[in-house]
């Protein structure tokens, strides 16, 4: 009997076995190996500007579709990550995939949205991370076109525009994951004298009065035409911007300026703004834009620049772009702390406001075929206040005010503030007024801002004497009421007295902000060689340019130049 029953009962385990699988259902030993429990899951990341919700639909063992239910991320600049991120997730089964240059931190934060959706969904740990190798072999690509531009920034895609217009074919490498490069991040606007949008608030301005506020800044340049250029075409470029379609009617003073000339729209981003209707118009001429892809050569034949070698990690491709001119529009080098150094060893270990992008890459390619750099020392660090907010003032470790806190660009006053100091900050003093009512207030804090009911607490617990800061408090809140600031001359920004309690005090170390030096240039946008004589084929316009402005007019210039160099690279051709 017992026999028998051990007989009956293995035959039912094998025929409950054959009949689960014969249905097209997996066996016991399959199910336990699934990767996930099939369904839809949320996860959440911390992108740049704040959360990143998550919407990953799974079977047992693929990824079905990866949507994004709330983000508040910066148009333009993180689109290539939301779109380009889920499929490659989703091809390779893991969340180990390079970040979209450019778009790091929102990147990141889709990844750590999807990761904790797919931990939701059953998977490991050990599996959604896992790194799958591409060793797919480079593939060789050589292309022709009349005019090959390096970066896709302002000044690239202006020089596009004008290029295109002018009947070149045109082509675009641009080796971050975006388009837009830095002018995509710019916060301030476009300087322009003499705009009808000037005229129609009744601000009086001309070129003479811009180029003569330049120049008061103290800085050297081997030839004022580069920047005479600049303020004579500044009313023409921000008509270009309007005619594209960007919103250029809002106007500010900057920068120390004794009149608003400072153009951005009423809403948005001004550099984002500019950017995105400058790709589109180059988009809608038909031009290719190769991005993900760096320049890593100038081809050079009898003593001439004939095209550019550019290699594609992300596609795995070889390029060589054979052209007639070539334009360097590849930004400054912010973003290489070696370099700064280089050229003023006290930015040692600063980061930088700007695009990931801004190494000095097109510097030295431009070096490399013999072309000379101006102004190279000329770099400024960030404002201690962005143009996005009011009713903040910047004072030193010891209290007192410094400086024009819309207006601080050079290192020197950083430096002497903190002479002899174990670290180099400053503080930002704001009440809650301040704090509440302005949005873009909220990225300046964190959890480890000291808050305090009076400015005599505030100045105890940030090591200040209570009577220093009280009375650079009681000065500058005079200021306001009489609209008139007698220390630095400040403008803007003075909309409400610091006295509302609680009070904060935000440590600020300042960034590298813009590189004012770079390639020398002349006034038709020729590279420039050791003997001031032209690199045959080759131009160069915006901030990987130097001897133009003093950096507080870099959209200006990268609009001005940009064109200009767009249209002698197409006249070049014929």
């Amino acid at each position: 009997m017992k026999k028998r029953l051990a007989i009956f009962f293995m035959s039912l385990i094998m025929v409950v076995t054959m009949s689960g699988c014969g249905n097209g259902k997996k066996a016991v030993s399959e199910m336990d190996s699934a990767m996930f429990q099939a369904g839809t899951y949320e996860g959440v990341g911390k992108g740049k500007n704040g959360d990143i919700v998550a919407v990953v639909e799974v079977s047992e063992d693929s990824i079905l579709s990866i949507n994004f239910k709330e983000h508040s991320e910066t148009p333009g600049i993180s689109d290539p990550a939301f779109e380009k991120l889920p499929e490659t997730i989703i091809k390779n089964k893991t969340v180990a995939v390079d970040a979209i240059s450019g778009a790091t931190v929102t990147s990141n934060g889709i990844l750590e949205a999807v990761k904790a959706a797919l931990l939701l969904a059953g998977a490991t740990e050990k599996d959604i991370t896992k790194v799958v190798e591409d060793n797919t072999e480079y593939e060789s690509v050589e292309l022709t076109t009349d005019v090959v531009i390096i970066g896709s920034g302002g000044a690239g895609l202006s020089a596009a525009i004008e290029a295109a217009n002018a009947g070149a074919d045109v082509i675009v490498l641009e080796k971050l994951g975006t388009i837009g490069g830095n002018t995509a991040r710019a916060g301030g606007g476009i300087n322009g004298a003499g705009t009808k949008y000037q005229e129609a608030v009744g601000i009086i301005d001309n070129p003479d009065a811009f180029y003569n506020s330049v120049m008061s800044k103290g800085v050297t340049f081997k030839d004022t035409t580069l920047l005479r250029q600049l303020v004579d075409g500044s009313e023409s470029a921000v008509e270009f911007l309007h005619e594209l379609g960007a919103d250029v009617s809002v106007i500010i003073p900057a920068h120390g300026d004794s009149v608003a000339r400072t153009h951005r729209p009423k809403e948005g981003k001004p550099g984002a703004t500019f950017a995105k209707v400058m790709q589109a118009k180059v988009e809608s001429q038909g031009t290719k834009i190769i991005t993900n892809t760096a320049a890593k050569k100038l081809i050079v034949e009898n003593n001439a620049v004939v095209g550019v070698e550019a290699t594609s990690e992300t596609d795995r491709k070889n390029y060589k772009i054979n052209a007639k001119s070539v334009v360097i529009a590849t930004g400054g080098f912010s973003a290489n702390n070696e370099m700064v150094t280089k050229y003023d060893e006290r930015l040692a270990g600063l980061g930088t406001t700007n695009s990931p992008g801004n190494v000095g890459d097109g510097i030295e390619m431009a070096i490399e075929v013999g072309a000379v750099l101006e102004n190279m020392h000329k770099i400024n660090v960030m404002s201690p206040l962005s143009s996005a907010v009011s009713d903040v003032i910047a004072v030193s470790q010891d209290g007192v005010r410094f400086a024009e806190e819309y207006d601080w660009l050079d290192m020197d006053n950083f430096v002497k503030i903190n002479e002899g100091k174990a670290e180099r900050f400053v503080w930002l003093i704001l009440d809650d007024t301040a704090r509440n009512e302005q949005a873009g207030m909220q990225s300046y804090f964190h959890s480890e801002v000291p808050t305090a009911n009076s400015i005599e607490e505030l100045a105890k617990m940030i090591d200040i004497e209570g009577d220093v800061l009280t009375k650079t408090v009681n000065t500058w809140n005079k200021a306001v009421e009489s609209k008139n600031d007698a220390e630095f001359g400040r403008k803007t920004g003075m909309n409400n007295k610091i006295e509302k309690a609680p009070f904060y005090a935000i440590k600020l170390v300042p960034n590298v902000h813009h590189t004012a030096g770079g390639i020398r240039i002349d006034g038709d946008t020729h590279v420039l060689n050791g003997e001031n004589q032209p690199i045959k084929n080759l131009f160069a316009a915006g901030e990987v340019t130097g001897g133009v402005h003093d950096g507080t007019s870099s959209l200006t210039d990268i609009i001005v130049h940009g064109r200009i160099a767009g249209k002698n690279a197409a006249l070049n051709t014929k």
